[in-house]
């Protein structure tokens, strides 16, 4: 269970830091590599990037917005191996 604990938690970290645009803390949070997919949003297809590129790209399209504020529910992590987890079911608004 503190894994799937300590998984909700970065989420939860992400998005807050993301919230208050605090940039270098939220790309602390990422491996090396991110897997960005909007295909369900917003059709295009997934890409691999560099955490810093993705933030920059945030960078760009969050300061248009007075605040933001994500709302996370229905946190539901699946353990599927020594160190790699999966999230499903999770919701955000």
């Amino acid at each position: 269970m503190q894994l799937q604990f300590d998984v909700i938690q970065t989420v939860n970290a992400l998005f807050n830091t993301t919230d208050r645009q605090e940039w270098q803390s939220c790309q602390d949070l990422f491996a090396n590599e991110v897997l960005l997919d909007y295909e369900s949003l917003s059709g295009p297809a997934p890409l691999r990037l560099a955490p810093s590129q993705m933030i920059s790209a945030w960078q760009q399209v969050l300061p248009g917005f007075a605040f933001t504020q994500h709302m996370l529910s229905n946190h539901e992590v699946s353990v599927i191996g020594a160190g790699q987890t999966r999230l499903i079911d999770y919701l955000f608004f």
